[in-house]
């Protein structure tokens, strides 16, 4: 099984997104409390749900999301809708983030 048809199964079993919430994301909040964040960079974001936890644990004043799938990026607009998001198509290797300076990043 090639990596990108896994992590597709695995982001539509619907206890994926427990899991993230509870063993992944707010442990990560409880132990860091990184305090205010101004910038997120969420990489591989999928289908939004896991930067909108980002959101709701973490509280950015803005996150950016870049995800090398062209059809998860519009996935991503239409989840994370009305949130302080900028979602963009590429890769991790080649980031457009000449002079920001991120308080958290998600890989």
């Amino acid at each position: 099984m090639d990596h990108a048809s896994f992590e597709e199964k695995l982001e539509r079993n619907p206890l994926r997104g427990l899991v993230r919430e509870y063993f992944e994301v707010k442990p990560l909040r409880d132990i860091a409390d990184p305090g205010k964040i101004d910038l997120a960079l969420h990489y591989c974001s999928r289908n939004g749900k896991g930067t909108a936890l980002i959101h709701t644990y973490f509280s950015p004043g803005r996150i950016s999301v870049v995800d090398p799938d062209k059809d998860l990026v519009g996935i991503s607009r239409e989840n994370l809708a009305g949130l302080p998001v900028d979602i963009a198509l590429g890769s991790l290797t080649r980031l457009d983030y000449r002079d920001a300076g991120f308080e958290l990043l998600r890989l």
